[in-house]
């Protein structure tokens, strides 16, 4: 009923519930659990750009570099930009930059270097979203969020190639 609520009895409910949320210990699986599953969508988010990556984000594709560099705010940065101008190289560092992209999504699949590589696959995936905002959707949102907070996570202290090399220094 109504006249069971008092200040005297929501105040420390409240504090008591806030402090279960934001400070009691969480299981290292569900972080793990978070880190694996992102990697996943990741790698099939990439899998589907790469046929079309010189359509998409190529110096002389559909949205160009000439014209993302009239349109680029500076608070949208992108790794991207910093390609070579003359468009063979451009296309070359195109792919490499896509495969060290795959390769450290990897390792953060793995758990291996678990934050560095949240931190790298953040960056590209920002990079590749800010360099053709023109074919951003949802998803893409919900992609640097969650990348952003993996960045945060202690994601390595389960189910990791992280977790295995601790342990066995800690054995040593």
């Amino acid at each position: 009923s109504a006249g069971d609520w008092s200040l005297r009895q929501t105040g420390p409910a409240f504090m008591a519930g806030w402090n279960q949320f934001f400070y009691a210990p969480i299981d290292a699986r569900r972080m793990a659990l978070i880190r694996i599953g992102f990697a996943l969508l990741i790698l099939i988010y990439m899998a589907i750009l790469y046929p079309d990556l010189s359509t998409w984000y190529g110096p002389q594709g559909l949205y160009s570099a000439d014209a993302d560099a009239e349109t680029a705010i500076p608070q949208q940065w992108s790794v991207l930009r910093w390609l070579p101008t003359e468009p063979a190289e451009a296309e070359v560092w195109l792919h490499r930059i896509f495969w060290v992209h795959i390769a450290c999504t990897l390792m953060l699949l793995f758990g291996f270097l678990s934050r560095i590589n949240s931190v790298i696959v953040y960056v590209l995936l920002v990079s590749w979203q800010w360099r053709n905002p023109l074919i951003l959707d949802g998803e893409d949102s919900v992609f640097r969020l969650v990348g952003f907070f993996l960045i945060l996570m202690p994601s390595g202290r389960a189910w990791s190639i992280d977790r295995w090399i601790f342990s066995r220094s800690k054995d040593a």
